[in-house]
This record gives structure tokens, C-alpha cells and sequence, in this order.
């Protein structure tokens, strides 16, 4: 039985209001563009929106966790309620009319679902909008298509979807993934005591604890943005990797070295976002060369980063 927790975070759900489900992981410019159809079709049918955020067992890497998730989609202001629904993806897949009958009709109450059956997705996405499409026609529920809503970005000749995001991310290219979330890819974590090397050379940093079921981008250097406890935004050269100077064997790394900052950052909560590369991972001769790297790294975060703050 799907466990379900209500969320409102513009105003309560009217009974007959238009919902979509989905994953609506990474929330990417696809997913902004099908709640704008979302609230469009609400518009005109002067009800309310709402989301069926589904948060299953599947065994893939995330880009978002679930509350993520709802922070972003509460700052499109395009949704009025969310339902997150706790199943496994059999109680809700393999039994499709029972979930969509307790969940999309009886728990939502809603009067219209939007869907796609489109070529486009997923068999597990098609299969799901044809047996919604087929619940539908045994009662009142209007299915609103999402298919001719979906189009090319002007700017974009390809497709946008989480696994082309998780693509880009595995190739270290966080600033083409960032074209396509409409926003800066990011990590989530808590400060962490390391072994200070860092504060040996000259460059402290604070090291974030990664999850390891989300996906991480490439071994790098990256120039990026982190946000601690305080909200105030910083720019941060950021490695990612196994420090192959020092441990060649080592466990994979999120360090963040805040320009211009003195602070302790130790148990805080951050946000680190990843804005461009600079360059690949490698093994330096020794701490000497590894910190004139350094410098050149962080004046090159710098050069990158400022025109943002």
C-alpha cells in the first residue's frame, strides 16, 4: 500500500483540479515546461494545480533527493499541492488502474490528469499513460495530452531529459547540464572533519559529505558556488576526486575551497553548485606543484565565478 504525505505550498487543492504525476527528478527545463502546461490548462479550467511526485525503489542514481525536489518545484510557484507517494515501483507500476483509481482519483480528487503516451518516453512512462488514458474512459477524469505541449528549445537542437542531465554529469560537463536543468547542477551534504591536508598547503577547505546514490559529477576541478548555513553565496573552487597526489587509492571527494572566506563551516549543511570545469584530475611530482596548481585554479574559479556575484 503506497504510503502518501500531502504538501501544499501555494494554496489547498479543489476537488476536480488538474494534476500531473511523475518523478520530476532534477525538475529540468522538460519538466518546468509540462507545470507550465500544467497551470495553463488550470487557468482556463479555474481549478487548481497539483503534483503526484512518486518516490519509489528503483535502483538509479538521483540527481535530486525528494525534498529537493519540492524546494524547486515550490519556487516555480506553478503548483499548488504536492503528493509525495512512498511505493515500490511494482505497487505502482504493476498495478497501474489500482494506484491510478486510490492515488490520482481518490486520494487527489482530481478532474483531469495530464499525461503523454508519447513515442518519446520511456516503455515505463508509455505504458503507465496508456493504462491512465484507458482508467480514464471508465469514468469522469479528463486526460489533458501532454505530447503537443513538448517541443525543441530555441536555443537547444537536442532533447531534454534526466538521463541526458546524468549524461553530461558522468562526462564532467556540468556547464552544457546546466543548460538543460535552467539552473546550476547541485550537491547537498554536511561539513565534515577531514585531514586538514588542504590547510597544509595553504588552501583549506570543507569537506562535504557526498550521497552515494545520487549522481556525482566526474573526478575534476570545477569552479562553482557554495551556500552555508549563513545564505550567503560564495564562490568555491571546487575538487572532486580521490586527491591522487596523496592517495591514489583513496575515496572520491567533494572539497570546497571558499574564495575570500575565513570562516569555520564545520557541521554546517551546504550547497555546493557546480558552474564550469577546469580541469581534469592528475597526479602532481609534490606538494609544491600541486600548490602552484592551486593557485592557478583558484584565480581561474575567480575570473569565472565574479561576473556572477
Amino acid at each position: 500500500m503506497a504510503n502518501v504525505r500531502r504538501v501544499e505550498l501555494q494554496r489547498p487543492f479543489e476537488e476536480g483540479g488538474v494534476v500531473a504525476v511523475g518523478w520530476y527528478d532534477g525538475l529540468h527545463r522538460g519538466h518546468r515546461a509540462a507545470l507550465e502546461h500544467l497551470r495553463t490548462v488550470a487557468d482556463q479550467r479555474g481549478t487548481t494545480t497539483g503534483l503526484v511526485l512518486i518516490d519509489d525503489d528503483r535502483n538509479e542514481r538521483q540527481l535530486t533527493s525528494v525534498e529537493q525536489r519540492l524546494h524547486l518545484i515550490e519556487e516555480t510557484g506553478l503548483v499548488d499541492t504536492v503528493w509525495v507517494v512512498d511505493a515500490p515501483v511494482d505497487d505502482w507500476s504493476g498495478h497501474a488502474p489500482a494506484f491510478i483509481r486510490d492515488v490520482l482519483l481518490t486520494t487527489t480528487g482530481a478532474g483531469a490528469v495530464l499525461t503523454t503516451t508519447g513515442a518519446g518516453q520511456g516503455p515505463m512512462v508509455q505504458a503507465f499513460g496508456q493504462q491512465l488514458v484507458d482508467v480514464a474512459t471508465e469514468g469522469d477524469l479528463a486526460i489533458v495530452p501532454l505530447d503537443d505541449a513538448q517541443r525543441e528549445w530555441n536555443d537547444l537542437d537536442r532533447s531534454c531529459s534526466s538521463a541526458d542531465v546524468a549524461a553530461l554529469l558522468d562526462r564532467g560537463d556540468v556547464a552544457e547540464a546546466a543548460k538543460l536543468l535552467g539552473r546550476h547542477h547541485e550537491m547537498r551534504g554536511r561539513v565534515e572533519l577531514g585531514d586538514q591536508r588542504g590547510r597544509t598547503l595553504g588552501f583549506p577547505t570543507a569537506n562535504v559529505a557526498m550521497p552515494v546514490s545520487f549522481v556525482i559529477p566526474r573526478e575534476a576541478v570545477y569552479a562553482g558556488l557554495i551556500t552555508p548555513g549563513d545564505g550567503i553565496t560564495r564562490a568555491t573552487a571546487i575538487s572532486l576526486g580521490r586527491r591522487p597526489t596523496f592517495y591514489p587509492d583513496g575515496l572520491t571527494l567533494l572539497e570546497a575551497h571558499v574564495l575570500d572566506f575565513s570562516g569555520d563551516l564545520y557541521g554546517q549543511d551546504v550547497r555546493v553548485r557546480f558552474v564550469d570545469k577546469v580541469r581534469d584530475q592528475r597526479r602532481f611530482d609534490g606538494p609544491d606543484a600541486l600548490a602552484a596548481q592551486l593557485r592557478r585554479d583558484i584565480e581561474t574559479t575567480r575570473d569565472l565565478i565574479a561576473p556572477m556575484l
